[in-house]
This record gives C-alpha cells, sequence and structure tokens, in this order.
C-alpha cells in the first residue's frame, strides 16, 4: 500500500476507516467526517473501501482531502484472494457489514501506523462516529491536546462510544421554513450539528451496554488490535477514558441519506427510536462553521 511518510512534525495522529461501501452516496458525510477530524488534530487518515467506491469521490467538492493527509486502500476484502472476496460479498448482503474482514483491516491499518511513524492511532472505525469532549476546550486542535496530556504509561486505552440521533429542533425548525431545502440533495447540515438528541451521556458508559468501544494506541506498544479493543505487549488492559473526557457520538442516522446502503440493521435495540435521545448536546456545534464555512 504505497503512502508518503510524513515530517516528523506532521506524524502526530491518524486514524482509519473499516472499509466504506457506496462512498458516493455518502461524499458530503465522508467529507464532514475528515474535515471534522482534521480539526481537531488529526494528521493523518487512512481510508478503506470495499468496492472500489471511494477514490471516486476523494477530491471531489465537499472532501477537502489533500494526498498528504489521507491514504487510500481500495477494495481491501479484494487482497485476499476469491474465497474471502466471495464471504465478505456474502457477509454484506445477508447482515450488512465487514466483520468478516475488520481484524484483518485494521491490524493493517496498525502496521501502517507504525511503519509511518505516527506517535498515536485511533480507530475510529465509522464515518458516523465523530470524536468529542465535554471537558477540553471548544476548539481546533483539542484531541492533540488531550493525547499530548496523557501519560506515557498509558499507551493503549478505550473511548466509550454514545448514540445521538434526536434531530435538532432549531434546524427542524429552520428547514421547515425553507422553501429550497426539500430540492437540496445535500443533507442541509452536518451530522453533529442535524443530530443534537443523544442517549442519556452516563447510560452510554454503563456496564455492558455497548462494546463498539474506539480503540486508541500508540502504535509502536501495540502488538495488535481488534477493531474494539488494542492488545499491549505485555497483555495489560486498557483502561477506558472517562465518557467526559473523551468519547465518540454515533450518529446513528448519519447513513440515511445513502439509499441502498442507507438502511442499517440493529439486533435487540433499535437505536434509531426518538425516544432514546432524552439529552441534547449542542457541545459540537462551534466546529460547524470551521467544517462547512462556505454553507454555514
Amino acid at each position: 500500500c504505497p503512502y508518503r511518510r510524513q515530517p516528523r512534525a506532521r506524524r502526530g495522529i491518524a486514524t482509519c476507516t473499516r472499509p466504506l461501501v457506496g462512498a458516493g452516496q455518502q461524499q458530503q458525510l465522508l467529507g464532514d467526517w475528515l474535515a471534522y477530524h482534521k480539526l481537531i488534530g488529526v494528521d493523518h487518515a487512512f481510508i478503506y473501501d470495499g468496492d472500489g467506491s471511494v477514490g471516486a469521490v476523494l477530491g471531489n467538492d465537499g472532501i477537502a482531502a489533500p494526498a498528504a493527509e489521507v491514504t487510500h486502500i481500495g477494495e481491501f476484502p479484494r487482497r485476499f484472494g476469491r474465497r474471502l472476496s466471495g464471504l465478505y460479498d456474502s457477509f454484506w448482503r445477508k447482515v450488512g457489514g465487514n466483520a468478516c474482514v475488520e481484524t484483518l483491516q485494521v491490524n493493517h491499518c496498525l502496521s501502517l501506523a507504525k511503519s509511518a511513524g505516527y506517535e498515536w492511532l485511533v480507530y475510529v472505525r465509522g464515518i458516523d462516529k465523530f470524536l468529542h469532549s465535554d471537558t477540553e476546550k471548544r476548539s481546533p486542535g483539542f484531541l492533540a491536546r488531550f493525547l499530548r496530556r496523557r501519560p506515557d504509561n498509558q499507551s493503549l486505552f478505550l473511548l466509550h462510544r454514545r448514540d445521538c440521533g434526536g434531530v435538532d429542533a432549531q434546524l427542524l425548525q429552520a428547514t421547515s421554513t425553507s422553501s429550497t431545502s426539500a430540492s437540496t440533495s445535500a443533507p442541509i447540515a452536518a451530522v453533529f450539528a442535524a443530530f443534537t438528541g443523544c442517549e442519556p451521556r452516563e447510560d452510554a458508559a454503563g456496564p455492558g451496554r455497548d462494546v463498539s468501544w474506539v480503540p486508541a494506541m500508540r502504535p509502536g506498544r501495540a502488538l495488535s488490535t481488534f477493531p474494539n479493543y488494542p492488545v499491549a505487549h505485555n497483555a495489560s488492559r486498557p483502561p477506558f477514558v472517562h465518557i467526559r473526557h473523551m468519547r465518540a457520538q454515533h450518529f446513528v442516522r448519519a447513513f440515511e441519506e445513502g439509499g441502498v446502503y442507507g438502511p442499517r440493521n440493529y439486533d435487540n435495540f433499535d437505536r434509531t427510536k426518538g425516544s432514546h435521545f432524552t439529552e441534547l448536546d449542542r457541545g459540537m456545534s462551534w466546529a460547524a462553521p470551521l467544517v462547512r464555512p462556505a454553507t454555514t
């Protein structure tokens, strides 16, 4: 996988996605995700796809992704031969996910981060998840500041995920009075501004509530990683960061604009049910005009 090794000053934080499918239908979401995480301090994103769709949208309007900041790994499942590629296709059609290749993929990304010399790798995983903090100063670079303060003995840790899916009341009122909103193909606002109704924050960190954690690690200190759990060389257990200090806001309705790839199925918990989202969280609103300066 060719990539450019960046100068040391730009080898702070890397992130990567699981293989994306139907990226052309999610162009604005991908653009917002890249712009936001660059804004908070991510230096490089390794963007994987499962169907070759990402390459066609990188560089298009709304995707501000210079080659020095993004490495695209195209059609990742096809690199493992016909059998695994076929299993991937079958799994996607029947279940709707990447589970059969995700562990291989996240370790591929970890290897790239190691060889590229990045200080930190955060496996955010889906472009419907955005990192957020209640305690860091809400300004550009807050993720970099947070990671710089990690003690040397805290080389691997876990972030909780919090579901958000309640439509922002102010946005809903604005769009209901707009005569042009119905004819606009792109979402009228970034997902973190559109869906400010969230599940109770402390519930999201409750025992047994969710295992879709976001792993963060110093690549050189990680032996390997699962999509939700990094493995240290000494097999020590990674601690959780308190959900107030850093978490992944999971926008469960982020893919609704995505046509055939939009519907999301969850086992026994309807994550899109509006009654779950009882807390208002507009803590990410500061970033909206910086992520979409021309439209905000």
